[in-house]
């Protein structure tokens, strides 16, 4: 294949997935699948890494986390447009009244309130939580626990209205030769942290 790829930052993560929906992007790399994004996005079922999803805490904080019910009587920050695994999910939405809910703009803000102790209790993928925690100077201020909470495969999806819809079994393809080789979990790292550095060492 001979595609020029661009990564741009085009804003949060709600608008990530709402201009890929209209067409305007043609694709986003690193993403959970659910039924509704797959109403807009065409995944490539080729899995990118395992990403781990993991609480986070204020540094001192005595809670311990054994199960998903140690959740409740926490409140929980999470970013504006995110979703987790689908069962995880249907536990919040089934214990409303017990998790006290608090959504939040970008990743940066979330783990800053956290360190501020605005909001008690976060659970985000470890590896950008670890990178945002580093940039933002807050390692000494948030921890993280085990266990996970789960995990859960990202891929890369297509756009429905993009046009290169067309190659998609040559970009299949092209994934899976790269998989082989192992590759995918150091580019992940470097164009994180590239990332970073294009953002001014800002997380969005």
């Amino acid at each position: 294949m001979n595609i020029p790829t661009q990564t741009i930052y085009v804003g949060p993560w709600p608008r990530v997935q709402s201009i890929a929906e209209k067409g305007e992007i043609d694709g986003i790399v690193g993403i959970y699948k659910n039924v509704n994004r797959e109403k807009y996005l065409d995944f490539i079922l080729v899995p990118l890494i395992k990403n781990k999803a993991v609480v986070y805490v204020k540094k001192g904080d005595p809670f311990q986390f054994k199960s998903w019910d140690s959740l409740k009587g926490r409140t929980l920050g999470i970013l504006i447009g995110d979703r987790y695994m689908e069962r995880f999910e249907l536990f919040l939405s089934s214990h409303r009244k017990e998790i006290k809910v608090e959504r939040i703009k970008t990743i940066r803000q979330l783990f800053l309130m956290l360190a501020s102790g605005r909001i008690d209790t976060v659970i985000y993928s470890n590896f950008v939580g670890d990178l945002v925690i580093k940039e933002a100077g807050l390692a000494d201020k948030i921890e993280m626990l085990q266990p996970e909470v789960y995990s859960a495969e990202f891929f890369f999806a297509i756009s429905r209205k993009s046009s290169f819809i067309k190659d998609r079994s040559n970009i299949e393809k092209q994934l899976k030769a790269t998989i082989a080789k192992n590759h995918i979990e150091s580019l992940v790292k470097k164009n994180a942290e590239e990332y970073l550095k294009i953002r001014g060492g800002k997380a969005p």
